[in-house]
C-alpha cells in the first residue's frame, strides 16, 4: 500500500526536539535496567526484563518513531557496557528492532482500498511481525541443514544443557519426556512468546498514553481485528508444505504455520471477546477461558481459537452476534478497510 502520510517521522524542531530527545533517554535508561534482570540470575528481576520493551514503546507513542532508535541506541550502549556484546546483540535483534518496527507501522498513514486514509491495523502489523519471525526460524533452520542430525538435535542440545540443571536428563526421566516434546515445535515457542512481550508491552503501553492523553494515535479497536489476505495465503501455503515434506522441511514448515498462525488467534480472540457480551456476566465468562487457555495455549485450546480466527472472514461471528464498531482516527478520520 501506498503511504500518503507518515507521522512516525515528523521531525521536531527546537524546544520539542530537546524535550523528545530527554523522553527518549529515559526511556533507553529504563529499558537497559529492566533488560540487565537477567543477567542478575534473581527470578524476580528477570520476570521484570518481560517489560523492557515497554519504554521504547511509550516513547515511540508519545514521540514517533525515531525517538525509539535513539532511546534503543542507549541501551544497546548501556548493555554492551555492562552485559557485553552478546547481551547488547539479543537486546537488538530481539527488542528495539521490533519495537521500532511496531512503532512505524503503528504511526504511519496509507491509502485504503476506497481511496481514503488509514491507519495500518492490529492485524497488518501483527501479520508483519509473524512473517518476520518466520523468516528468522526459516533462516536458522537452513543455515544448519546438512550438520550432523539436522537442526533438531542442535535443539535437543541446546534444551538439554538448559534443563540439566533443573531436573534429571534422560529416557525414563521426567526431563526426558519435557524435551521429546519440546523439541519437534522449540522455534515456534520461542517465536511465539516474543510476539505475545511485544504485543503485551505494546498493549500496555498505548493504553496508558491514550488515558493520559499523551498518545499520537488513537487505540484501535482491537475486536474489529482482522489479518490481511495475504496472511492467509501464507498460512495455507505453509501447512500445505508442512503435508508433503519431511524432516527437516518438514520441522521448518510446521514450526512456521505455528507462528504465522500467531494474527488469527489474535482474531480467535477478538471473536470470544465479541461473543462474551451475550454472557450474562461476561468478566465471569472471559476470566474462566483465559485461565483455560492458560494450561493450553499450546493445546487443543490455543489451536480451536486460532481455527476460529481463521474461519472468522466466513463466518463472520462477530457481525452477526458481537460488536465491530471501527477505530476512529483523529481528525474525524474513520479507519474503514
Amino acid at each position: 500500500m501506498k503511504m500518503i502520510r507518515i507521522i512516525a517521522w515528523n521531525g521536531p524542531h527546537g524546544a520539542q526536539m530537546q524535550r523528545d530527545w530527554l523522553i527518549a533517554l529515559g526511556g533507553g535508561i529504563a529499558s537497559a535496567v529492566l533488560s540487565l534482570g537477567l543477567l542478575t540470575g534473581s527470578g524476580g528481576l528477570a520476570l521484570l526484563s518481560y517489560f523492557a520493551p515497554l519504554p521504547l514503546f511509550a516513547v515511540g507513542f508519545a514521540a514517533g518513531a525515531r525517538p525509539v532508535i535513539t532511546a534503543g541506541s542507549i541501551a544497546v550502549v548501556i548493555l554492551g557496557l555492562v552485559g557485553g556484546v552478546p547481551s547488547a546483540a539479543v537486546f537488538l535483534g530481539s527488542i528495539m528492532i521490533p519495537s521500532w518496527i511496531i512503532v512505524y507501522h503503528a504511526l504511519s498513514h496509507r491509502l485504503l482500498s476506497n481511496g481514503s486514509a488509514g491507519w495500518y491495523s492490529p492485524g497488518e502489523i501483527a501479520s508483519r511481525l509473524a512473517a518476520l519471525g518466520a523468516l528468522v526460524v526459516a533462516a536458522i533452520t537452513l543455515s544448519t541443514m546438512g550438520t550432523e542430525n539436522g537442526i533438531e538435535a542442535s535443539i535437543r542440545t541446546f534444551i538439554e544443557a538448559s534443563l540439566s540443571q533443573f531436573m534429571p536428563i534422560g529416557e525414563n526421566d521426567p526431563g526426558g519426556e519435557v524435551i521429546s516434546r519440546l523439541v519437534p515445535l522449540f522455534p515456534a515457542f520461542a517465536m511465539l512468546s516474543w510476539l505475545a512481550m511485544l504485543t503485551v508491552n505494546a498493549t500496555i503501553a498505548q493504553g496508558s498514553l491514550v488515558k493520559q492523553g499523551k498518545a499520537l494515535r488513537a487505540s484501535p479497536h482491537y475486536r474489529a481485528i482482522e489479518a490481511p489476505e495475504w496472511a492467509y495465503w501464507a498460512l495455507v501455503g505453509a501447512a500445505a508444505l508442512k503435508l508433503v515434506s519431511s524432516g527437516d522441511v518438514e520441522f521448518l514448515a510446521q514450526n512456521v504455520t505455528m507462528i504465522l498462525a500467531t494474527p488469527f488467534f489474535f482474531v480467535g480472540l477478538a471473536v470470544i471477546h465479541s461473543l462474551s457480551g451475550r454472557l450474562k456476566s461476561p468478566t465471569v465468562g472471559l476470566t474462566i477461558f483465559y485461565v483455560l487457555l492458560s494450561f493450553m495455549i499450546f493445546s487443543w485450546l490455543g489451536f480451536a481459537v486460532a481455527a476460529l480466527g481463521f474461519a472468522e472472514q466466513w463466518l463472520k461471528l462477530r457481525d452477526l452476534y458481537g460488536s465491530r464498531n471501527r477505530s476512529v482516527m483523529p481528525r474525524n478520520q474513520s479507519e474503514d478497510e
